[in-house]
């Protein structure tokens, strides 16, 4: 299978069951931006994760699914550019508006 193959399976897999978001931490006046992935079928999980080669994967200590979950803002950065051309636009948009949120929230606390 072709690299663009498996990057546009990747980026139709997170369309349908990931998410780009904004994690508050209480331990600092931070947001976080991260991307995540939940889902009970841990092989997909694997083969996502070895298609993006950032963010790791979780098992829940309650249910049985598993996670992918990539915190570092680098990290999501790559992700994002990776997906970014196979994303549908409401993707898209959640992405940029976590973005701009977590850049938004970081100049405030330098002010």
């Amino acid at each position: 299978m072709s690299r663009t193959h498996e990057i546009s399976w990747a980026a139709g897999f997170f369309d349908g069951e990931g998410t780009t978001s904004i994690l508050k931490t209480t331990r600092d006046k931070y947001s976080y931006l991260r991307m995540s992935l939940s889902q009970k079928n841990l092989e997909c999980l694997e083969r996502f994760h070895s298609i993006l080669g950032v963010g790791k994967i979780y098992k829940s200590k309650t249910r049985d699914i598993y996670s992918w979950n990539c915190y570092k803002y680098e990290e999501v950065q790559q992700a994002l550019d990776l997906l970014w051309p196979y994303l549908s636009e409401i993707k898209r948009q959640q992405a940029t508006k976590a973005q701009d949120t977590v850049l938004e929230n970081r100049r405030k606390v330098t002010l």
